[in-house]
């Protein structure tokens, strides 16, 4: 069980599998990249979108020995072992797609270049043109779903659904936006749900299904996992979703990065690696297997898979120079579900409850309208954070902050209103190097690779250089022990905070030392608890919010202070100023 599998095609092949290379002539391509096809069984029919990128990229596999004994580079370029090799006269990343009709051998018959010439537009940014297509057909109309990132000048990346006629011209052009996220930097890798058109697997683990108006391009989550897989990394979106007997099937891939010292930041390398996942009609996952890879290589990409009788055919790329199928018998498949798999762990007291969202329709129902909230449309934090910050603060401007704990960059993130919205600047702490790399690579404000409990906090407010009033500390670790440890590590007698939300889990910590603990701290330093008990609903109490005197006005402090103990719902809090004022305490709900 759970033995990595290093050459999945060498096991297919043994088995009576075969591979296939998809090949589209030089005269069309200058010689240059195939990688990332799509596989599609299409009314009987065996269809390929294969990715053509006017770029090669050179990758030396077992790169990690780049330095010789005399600590000189081996290689000739300043990025290591990866280069990108382009035409002398464009450099920008360019994607272009064929979809090829495969025989019954699994060999290319006839290919097609996608014409998009009726929809292009002049790009903006050096990532062109729809990337990693899948393709599929949904109510009899065939699409490819990719990315696309030349339409901001920023490089921001969307989901698109791109409808093609008979001839594989593209014939309408779908930007696909979220609702609960609209600024997210790059959403990619969406696997499409064959059997449930315009349904994607947007994250697999935890996993959230979201369906899509295929019209307005306006999508919405429809299923949202409440439990979370213990894995080393974050799975990624590879294949179609498809039915296998009872049961949902996809493949994931995930990315191991490793970085080379001496030559930079931008110096870095990564092997990819790949799953098979099972889910169930609820879409909960009940298998998982081990890793795999389908060729031993460094670099391998799997964007499509498909069942044709007894074999799945799964598509792939490899070193972004390749494009390959792969014909596994599904007793290989099967063998991998039975055999290769690894024991699921979920992750213990992690209850991950939905977010209560702000959106403008609600403005006229605020607790406290602050200057610049009737131009808010909608907030990031899970249960109104941001909004109590700013209504604290009357809606302050290049404010700035501390925030411990910082997790994803916009989903349930407390200061992302503040950044984006309010031109606040703030220092951001996270121990996972995923997540740091993900908010580094969508927000502006410095985020820190750091062990939260290892941290000197007198120095990292010192190199911030905004004196000594900070507008806003957010602790927010797991388990409340560690957040009220690192409590203990803040500076307060050098460093006042003039908002402070502190989490400490009453929920589920059963000795209720955490929040007894924290309260007695920051009384001691001459905090106020304006809103003790917080919760996401009406019961599960997780958070308490301060203020210091100083550094608030007195009206807005007698406007949002609450002094009874009960379990506030956030939403009600934020927008019900009779049931959580300071005048009302009729305990409706039960003390804690």
């Amino acid at each position: 069980m759970g033995n990595v599998i290093k050459n999945l095609a060498k096991k297919a092949i043994q088995s009576g599998g075969s591979i296939h290379p998809l090949i589209i002539p030089n005269n069309e391509t200058n010689g240059t990249g195939l990688c990332n096809p799509s596989v599609y069984v299409d009314k009987g029919n065996i269809i390929v979108n294969v990715r053509h990128v006017d770029y090669l990229l050179y990758h030396s596999v077992g790169s990690q020995y780049y330095m010789d004994q005399e600590n000189w580079g081996k290689f000739q370029s300043r990025w290591g072992p990866l280069s990108y090799l382009h035409p002398e006269d464009d450099i920008r990343l360019k994607t272009t797609n064929y979809v090829c009709e495969l025989d019954s051998n699994l060999d290319i018959k006839t290919h097609y270049k996608v014409g998009t010439s009726k929809l292009d537009v002049e790009p903006v940014w050096t990532f062109t043109g729809l990337e990693d297509a899948r393709i599929v057909r949904w109510d009899a109309k065939l699409y490819l779903c990719g990315v696309r990132r030349d339409v901001k000048d920023n490089g921001e990346g969307r989901m698109e659904l791109s409808e093609l006629d008979e001839n594989y011209n593209e014939i309408s052009r779908v930007r696909i936006e979220q609702f609960n996220n609209p600024i997210s930097y790059c959403e990619k890798n969406w696997m499409p749900v064959l059997d449930m058109p315009y349904h994607f697997i947007k994250w697999a683990n935890p996993t959230e299904l979201v369906k899509v108006d295929p019209e307005t391009g306006r999508s919405e989550t429809v299923y949202q996992s409440k439990t979370k897989i213990d894995l080393p990394r974050e799975l990624r979106g590879s294949s179609h979703i498809i039915k296998w007997g009872d049961f949902w099937l996809g493949i994931t891939h995930e990315v191991d990065y490793w970085y080379f010292t001496g030559r930079g930041d931008a110096c870095k390398d990564a092997m990819y690696k790949h799953r098979i996942i099972l889910w169930d009609d609820d879409w909960d996952i009940v298998k998982v297997t081990a890793e795999f890879q389908f060729m031993d290589g460094q670099i391998e990409f799997c964007t499509g898979a498909a069942i044709n009788g007894d074999d799945l055919l799964i598509s792939f790329g490899f070193q972004d120079n390749g494009a390959y199928l792969l014909k596994t018998p599904n007793s290989i498949i099967n063998d991998l579900l039975d055999n290769y798999t690894i024991q699921i762990n979920k992750k213990e007291n992690v209850i991950e409850f939905p977010s209560v969202k702000y959106n403008s329709k609600k403005y006229e129902n605020l607790r406290h309208k602050f200057k610049g909230s009737n131009n808010i449309d909608i907030n990031y934090s899970q249960a109104y954070q941001d909004m109590f910050v700013l209504s604290m603060l009357e809606g302050k401007r290049k404010g700035s902050y501390l925030e411990i704990g910082s997790a994803e960059p916009f989903y349930n993130n407390n200061t992302a209103l503040l950044e984006v919205e309010f031109g606040w600047v703030g220092i951001s702490l996270d121990i996972s190097e995923e997540l740091v790399n993900e908010f580094s690579n969508e927000r502006n404000n410095l985020v820190l690779c750091k062990d939260a409990l290892k941290v000197d906090y007198e120095e990292i407010l010192k190199s911030f250089n905004v004196g000594k009033n900070i507008d806003y500390l957010q602790i927010d670790c797991d388990p409340p022990e560690v957040s009220f440890e690192i409590l203990k590590l803040i500076p307060f007698d050098k460093y006042k905070f003039a908002v402070i939300t502190f989490e400490h889990d009453n929920y589920v910590d059963s000795t209720k030392s955490v929040r007894k603990e924290s309260r007695e701290l920051l009384q001691s330093h001459g905090y106020i608890l304006i809103a003790g008990n917080i919760a996401p609903n009406d019961t599960d109490n997780f958070e308490d919010w301060w203020v210091h005197p100083d550094l608030i006005l007195n009206k807005t402090i007698d406007k949002m202070i609450c002094k009874n103990d009960v379990t506030k719902n956030a939403e009600k809090y934020i927008f019900d100023e009779v049931l959580y004022s300071n005048l009302n305490y009729v305990n409706t709900v039960k003390m804690e």
